[in-house]
């Protein structure tokens, strides 16, 4: 009788020393379809946002909680939604808040009142802010060790370019429909994602290591990054997978010299978020105000947008030559 003899194939080396595969090029799309369509929801508010309040009657100074509200429920998301991930999954958040923005957007084309109105963007930030940690996080655990860093960035050009392509989206919209049409092109589009999400989207085998879960799902993952080991017994590992968790406090940010380099990355991304916030929320109603047409405020809006993934690409390549 023959015994049969299982090879073990590392999970981490899987990943990290095989070229990049369909599996992986299905998930890198599907990661930058929800950052498209995440920067595309954001910004709606922005050029919608006059027409509404004139609707409402309200002066733009008390609407401005409309603005900050999704803003607020972005923040929220984004802390939350990455440790839930971190014991349910990743896939099965991005699912959960990819359709909760694209429910709610839809949502706020039939908002009637203004509360109802800042309650529903809220909600919709939670899902913007939430999809964030899990796109970020699918991506890099499916990207190789030595292409990650650049994969990573040209994801995170995904929330630009969505910015880009609905204010120009947008300027055409505005144009030519009522307000309420700002939201269904952004909010039908991320129904459909989360819906590609749940049936295409496979969990992360980083993932599932972490867990000690190398049983059958992972293996068909494994096949799937390499087609060959269909033809031999095999069996999973994770000697390069720490499946011990390792928790990270929010105080060690500032111990052992961490401070003042984390105060300073805090400020920098605070000051970017607020400068890119005003240009993109802002800046239709303060052209708007000065007689220039909501169209063309979109058009401006997308401009800014394109040298933003811009700036990105050429960003990345700085860092990749001289170091962060």
């Amino acid at each position: 009788m023959t015994v049969p003899v299982f090879k073990d194939v590392d999970v981490a080396s899987l990943i990290d020393d095989r070229p990049i595969g369909a599996l992986q090029i299905r998930v890198f799309i599907l990661c930058a379809l929800v950052a498209l369509l995440d920067g595309v929801d954001s910004q709606a508010i922005g050029v919608a946002g006059p027409l509404i309040a004139a609707q409402l009657k309200m002066p733009m100074g008390a609407f401005a909680p409309a603005f900050s509200a999704g803003l607020f429920g972005a923040a929220i998301g984004a802390l939350a939604f990455g440790p839930v991930a971190d014991r349910v999954g990743r896939k099965p958040m991005l699912v959960f808040a990819t359709g909760m923005f694209g429910v709610f957007t839809c949502l706020t084309a039939l908002a009637d009142s203004f509360s109802v109105l800042v309650i529903y963007r809220f909600i919709a930030g939670l899902g913007l802010g939430g999809a964030i940690p899990c796109f970020v996080t699918l991506s890099a655990e499916y990207a190789p060790k030595h292409q990650r860093a650049r994969l990573v960035s040209l994801l995170w050009a995904g929330y630009p370019a969505g910015n880009a392509v609905g204010g120009f989206m947008t300027s055409y919209v505005v144009t030519h429909f009522q307000w309420p049409m700002v939201f269904y092109v952004g909010g039908v589009p991320s129904l459909v994602v989360a819906a590609m999400l749940a049936v295409s989207m496979p969990e992360s085998l980083r993932f599932l290591a972490s867990q000690g879960r190398l049983g059958a799902p992972a293996e068909r993952l494994a096949i799937a990054l390499n087609p060959d080991l269909a033809k031999e017994q095999f069996t999973l590992v994770a000697t390069r997978q720490a499946l011990t968790k390792t928790k990270v406090r929010l105080r060690d940010l500032f111990t052992e010299g961490r401070a003042a380099g984390t105060i300073l990355l805090w400020l920098i991304l605070y000051l970017g978020f607020a400068t890119t916030t005003v240009i993109i929320l802002q800046t239709p109603t303060l052209l708007r105000a000065g007689g220039i047409a909501l169209g063309t405020t979109g058009i401006l809006v997308g401009i800014y947008s394109v040298f933003a993934v811009c700036g990105m690409a050429i960003a990345g390549r700085l860092v990749e030559k001289f170091g962060p």
